[in-house]
């Protein structure tokens, strides 16, 4: 495991961007975030980066795992 969401959740004044949404990433997988507009996608990498923090749930990133 290199990164792991746990139960997160991100409510925005009227608007709820996720609701106990988790995911996990082993080494040599892929991913990709797609969505409209106003989705959540720049604020989901916000949290993956530390830069922001889930209202609720965790985000764990392993020991010498950097995100470009």
């Amino acid at each position: 495991m290199i990164l792991s969401a746990n139960n997160i959740d991100k409510t925005f004044p009227g608007q709820t961007l996720f609701k106990d949404a988790s995911f996990l990433l082993n080494e040599h997988d892929k991913a990709a975030i797609v969505g409209m507009n106003g989705a959540g996608k720049t604020t989901l990498l916000k949290m993956l980066t530390s830069l922001e923090s889930p209202d609720n749930g965790i985000v764990m990133i392993s020991k010498d795992t950097s995100i470009g």
